[in-house]
């Protein structure tokens, strides 16, 4: 009569648990992170963008419909780690595709020239035009960067690569225009 088969040592089983365990997370982490977003995901992303920017309404609803296209683009916008060059490039692609680069311009220097007034007030329409012509002016990797990372700021680390990249065309715009942060 053979003998009662024993269970496996603990140690035995663990690299089958192990290898089990794997296969689960990378199924889910795949199905995570291609294909579009859930509402929920592309309606956040798009307040975000929007808030961050008082964008119109034609512009807001692109943002919508691209967000919930682009997963991977509406789910970076509320990560609280530093975003992959990719999930940087799916952002930039959704703000790009939705808002030309002269409305950016305008936006990001209204927005600039709200927070940092110069001095003499007569002088602001001059600074809203000069930070709007230096912000077109800027080539795709910088605006991508300033872009980028004025709409994720608020879930981002600010110690990241994107912060200090964001931080430098930042400088050299108040530098270009003579805003002075702080003043």
């Amino acid at each position: 009569m053979p003998s009662p088969r024993r269970p496996l040592p603990r140690a035995a089983r663990l690299p089958s648990v192990l290898v089990a365990a794997v296969l689960v997370a990378g199924a889910v982490l795949g199905a995570c992170s291609s294909g579009g977003a859930s509402a929920d995901q592309a309606t956040a992303a798009t307040s975000a963008v929007g808030t961050t920017f008082n964008l119109p309404d034609d512009a807001k609803s692109c943002l919508q419909e691209h967000f919930a296209a682009n997963g991977t683009a509406a789910r970076a916008m509320t990560s609280t780690s530093e975003l992959s060059s990719s999930q940087q490039a799916a952002v930039a692609e959704v703000l790009e595709t939705c808002v030309s680069v002269d409305q950016w311009a305008q936006v990001v220097a209204g927005r600039i020239s709200s927070a940092l007034p110069p001095a003499d007030s007569s002088k602001l329409v001059t600074q809203v035009n000069c930070l709007t012509g230096a912000v077109t002016g800027l080539d795709d990797t910088q605006r991508r960067a300033l872009l980028v990372g004025l709409v994720v700021i608020k879930t981002a680390p600010q110690t990241g690569g994107l912060a200090v990249q964001r931080g430098a065309v930042l400088n050299t715009l108040y530098k270009a225009c003579s805003v002075t942060p702080g003043a």
